[in-house]
């Protein structure tokens, strides 16, 4: 068979192979308050999507308190409120039905989700309808974490292939759709309900089946973008779209070699980048107080070996850091956040033109 290598290119994507990867990740790697997680800093940092409920700690808060709430280290370095990406600053408070993203090492992530929704059930069984590619890579690397898994697809042939490829994996013939056969089924008891069919509308028709009976637990696939509004009205909140994911990659790699990983905001302009710092940038060893920052850019942590900093004006960027950011610009390299790399900050300009104007220059 040929391979990447034998072909000459730079990177080889298979959608449904990612999507399935992300799916698998957001059930196992965090308790249900979270919508969606990406890594960053080889699996050292991670970065949280919840949407905050009216039953959440955080509602209502000022993100200059969330330290006094919860004491490890994190960061919430942007929110989305009414489609609209909003990088935070201390006095902005935290609305019901915000997305915001979270950052902070991958273990104090863990405590927080927890601490939001108190102790979470490890996932056991999920039930998953549609029976495409994404659902086989889905169900087959579920299998390997022993995670029970049902399958409902509507096509007699694909029910005869998975049964034949999946045979840990129980497959019934039927519509995913259709309320009485997933309660027939007992779905209301499954740890997470996935809707891979190949229609959003069939998509959509059986997740919000899945939330009137409760299920814990409840992701769809869509494939048009378009309907982030509609989805949001229906208050569904785990949402993976291909697209998206692929995108995600691509970025990463036209962006240039400096980008070490790439994490679009759906339905925004918002960005999260992972850069590993270097003499070239010309932001080294300077306090992060006194670089003036282009506008819409968060410098959220820093890694270095391993140590995660969630910085403050004091701290200093070092070659060889992993540095992350959130933009909503099209950022390439680190040197592009500043304007002026150990240049003046607007307060020391300000002070002197008040000092020319003083001396009538």
């Amino acid at each position: 068979m040929l391979i990447k290598e034998d072909l000459g290119l730079d990177m080889v994507i298979n959608p449904e192979e990612a999507a399935a990867d992300e799916i698998a990740r957001i059930i196992t790697a965090l308790p249900g308050s979270a919508v969606k997680i990406e890594n960053f800093a080889k699996g050292r940092v991670r970065m949280v999507e919840l949407i905050v409920k009216a039953n959440m700690p955080l509602a209502g808060m000022q993100l200059k308190h969330i330290s006094e709430k919860f004491p490890d280290p994190l960061l919430i370095g942007a929110i989305i409120r009414n489609g609209n990406l909003i990088i935070p600053k201390g006095d902005d408070i935290l609305q019901v039905n915000d997305a915001i993203y979270v950052v902070g090492k991958t273990a104090s992530m863990l405590s927080f989700c927890k601490s939001l929704q108190g102790v979470s059930t490890k996932v056991r069984n999920v039930m998953i309808v549609g029976g495409g590619r994404i659902a086989y890579y889905l169900a087959r690397l579920l299998g390997q974490m022993h995670i029970k898994v049902t399958i409902i697809e509507k096509d007699e042939e694909t029910c005869l292939a998975l049964a034949e490829n999946l045979p840990q994996a129980l497959i019934i013939h039927g519509d995913g759709t259709d309320s009485l056969l997933l309660q027939s089924e007992h779905f209301e008891s499954t740890d997470a309900f996935i809707s891979l069919t190949g229609r959003d509308e069939e998509n959509l028709i059986a997740t919000l089946i899945a939330k009137r009976h409760n299920v814990e637990r409840v992701i769809t696939k869509i494939s048009r973008n378009h309907c982030s509004e509609l989805i949001s009205d229906l208050g569904i909140d785990t949402v993976i779209t291909p697209q998206d994911i692929i995108t995600n990659n691509i970025l990463k790699n036209v962006r240039g070699h400096a980008i070490e990983t790439l994490h679009r905001m759906m339905g925004t302009d918002g960005e999260m980048i992972e850069f590993i710092a270097s003499e070239e940038d010309g932001i080294l060893n300077i306090p992060l107080a006194k670089l003036e920052f282009i506008p819409d850019v968060l410098i959220t942590t820093i890694v270095r070996k391993n140590e995660v900093i969630v910085p403050t004006g004091n701290d200093c960027i070092f070659k060889g850091d992993r540095v992350l950011i959130i933009t909503k610009q099209h950022i390439t390299s680190l040197k592009e956040i500043a304007t002026k790399a150990g240049g003046f900050t607007n307060e020391l300009k300000n002070s002197i033109k008040k000092f020319g104007n003083a001396l009538g220059m």
